[in-house]
């Protein structure tokens, strides 16, 4: 009896460290995707740093915030994905589409990145954590707080503002 409880949960963390590594190498082929992506359209001096920026602010706001981190962080990869084009919001939701279908991942979460895509700016979705994650990582313009309660109350003031900003 021991022996197979010691077993079952043996076999719960290898799924669970197996999942967390395919989670990463999702992330990596992502960026990777998003990279190549600016490159060629030659606009990788002004957006990937843009991006980088954006990734940082949300694995911070992670910290503090119950949110799913693949999608926060894929999200926050390719919110910008669609720059150069005339509407960046609509075309970065075809084009994340595109490269999630590439690397692979399945057809509802590439629905979801597109979604978040589509709305970064307008918010005109379900606002979700990962959504207010990437909104404000995105549109915060100052250094976010070290301190995590300060953080959090900062999270919760400007995401509040998000039903506003999705009446315009």
């Amino acid at each position: 009896m021991m022996k197979s409880l010691i077993i079952s949960a043996l076999i719960l963390i290898c799924c669970s460290f197996n999942s967390s590594i395919a989670q990463e190498d999702d992330i990596e082929n992502v960026y990777k995707a998003m990279v190549t992506s600016f490159t060629e359209r030659e606009l990788n001096d002004r957006w990937i740093p843009h991006t980088d920026l954006v990734l940082k602010r949300a694995k911070r706001l992670l910290e503090v915030v119950d949110a799913d981190s693949r999608t926060v962080l894929i999200g926050a990869i390719l919110h910008d994905i669609g720059k150069g084009n005339k509407d960046h919001e609509q075309a970065g939701a075809v084009i994340a589409e595109k490269l999630l279908t590439e690397c692979g991942l399945d057809k509802e979460f590439t629905g979801t990145i597109s979604r978040i895509v589509e709305n970064h700016h307008k918010a005109r979705c379900e606002h979700t954590n990962e959504f207010k994650v990437i909104w404000m990582a995105d549109r915060l313009r100052v250094k976010l707080p070290e301190d995590d309660k300060e953080l959090l109350k900062v999270y919760n003031e400007t995401t509040a503002k998000l039903k506003d900003i999705a009446k315009r």
